[in-house]
């Protein structure tokens, strides 16, 4: 049951429109999907529907799963990042900012990863982007998604923003703040949420909210543009705290601002606001990818990646981009794309695996179904190939490393990975 105070807030927030968002809320949830175009194009998603779903008109490159009960997270599709499992209001913000090839771009508070992953894809490897999560264990999951995705090049961090904003002041062409709230866009989805709701913690994630805000202001550089957006509905953490923001930060222009509920959209609903910074926008960077190579790295790739920056980070070696800034004191999750595990011999990274397509692989094995799950919960494979490493996969899209001995696949997903 909804919070009485709950009730009489949307009531006057939504007028005559409450009996259209009442009857929404009895409603079952709905679940998307975002298709990872690195992987393969939502028209051949569509052919190939592994089950039932239509377009989502929210994202171009979302669906919308159509049967119940569907346990998307459980076909070999996910484990290859083929799709994200994402809530479809929820992708459609993303899109406003409007990120292209090349740009220095900021995912302030990012885990568990899947507008992080949305942008670090429209950035692409020519661009610089960073994913910074406060939590340590939601940045792992963040970690671990983008791993998935296939977006191993961004750097992963695992900061406050105050210490971050003190390390790139005008820096970025783009920022998100997906700003932690009072999620009342979660309560038909997750009514476990209605119990943590009340006007108090409403008003303690709007101070928080605002000072977020601030510190993302530091970081964006002149002409850039910064998205804020919340899962929830009333207006203190969403007008009141873009009010708050503006009044204090008289170079910011609110553009546009939009409101999703799950009465008017295929999703949960979602805030919306598109803010400029004022100033002429700097040019995009320069490119990630530069000319040298890497002798181990050529033992398991076809075509040299050419990554301009190699740097060691724990026991990983890493591909890095050339504008990444120095990081001394910063938590870093993760600095770059993770090649190898340092040993007396080079151990692939399960985060190359992840970034290779078949073709840039030396040698590639591809699953069926049935041996691709085996697969995914650590199984050694029947299999003949030519002795030594490759790329495993599952209808043309990386799922892991194997090394292939005589009549079988030794199976080198890593074991925190594998599926019970």
């Amino acid at each position: 049951m909804l919070p009485l105070e709950y009730v009489r807030a949307m009531q006057d927030l939504l007028g005559d429109q409450w009996p259209a968002y009442e009857a929404a809320m009895a409603r079952m949830p709905v679940t998307g999907l975002r298709i990872n175009e690195k992987r393969m194009t939502r028209e051949a998603f569509l052919k190939k529907r592994p089950f039932p779903v239509q377009i989502s008109p929210l994202c171009s490159q979302g669906v919308v799963v159509t049967q119940p009960g569907i346990k998307c997270g459980a076909h070999p599709y996910h484990e290859a990042g083929v799709y994200y499992v994402q809530e479809p209001s929820a992708m459609s913000a993303p899109q406003h900012l409007n990120v292209q090839n090349g740009e220095k771009v900021l995912d302030l508070c990012a885990a568990p990863g899947g507008k992080s992953s949305q942008l670090c894809a429209a950035a692409g490897p020519d661009g610089f982007f960073v994913c910074n999560e406060i939590h340590p264990g939601r940045a792992a999951i963040l970690n671990e998604n983008m791993e998935r995705m296939g977006l191993g090049h961004a750097l992963i961090l695992n900061e406050t923003p105050q210490r971050l904003a003190a390390r790139f002041p005008s820096f970025f062409n783009k920022i998100l703040v997906d700003a932690p709230c009072s999620g009342e866009g979660m309560f038909r989805k997750d009514p476990a949420t209605i119990a943590q709701w009340s006007p108090d913690a409403v008003r303690v994630c709007h101070e928080r909210q605002v000072d977020i805000l601030a510190q993302a202001a530091v970081m964006l550089a002149p002409g850039g543009r910064l998205l804020y957006c919340t899962c929830t509905f009333n207006t203190l953490e969403n007008e009141g705290t873009l009010e708050a923001f503006l009044k204090t930060h008289p170079d910011f222009t609110l553009l546009q601002q939009h409101r999703l509920y799950p009465f008017d959209c295929c999703g949960e609903g979602h805030f919306i606001a598109l803010l400029a910074r004022d100033g002429i926008s700097r040019p995009i960077s320069a490119p990630f990818l530069g000319n040298s190579r890497n002798s181990a790295l050529d033992g398991l790739v076809q075509k040299s990646l050419g990554f301009s920056r190699l740097a060691q980070f724990g026991r990983y070696t890493c591909a890095v981009s050339p504008l990444l800034p120095d990081l001394k004191g910063l938590k870093v999750v993760r600095p770059g794309l993770q090649l190898f595990e340092d040993g007396k011999t080079p151990h692939p990274a399960h985060a190359l695996a992840m970034w290779l397509t078949p073709d840039q692989a030396l040698a590639h094995v591809e699953l069926n179904e049935d041996q691709a799950r085996r697969y995914l919960r650590g199984e050694a494979i029947e299999y003949d190939a030519p002795s030594g490493w490759a790329l495993a996969c599952y209808d043309g899209c990386p799922l892991g490393w194997v090394k292939s001995v005589p009549g079988r696949l030794q199976n080198h997903r890593p074991k925190g990975l594998r599926r019970s």
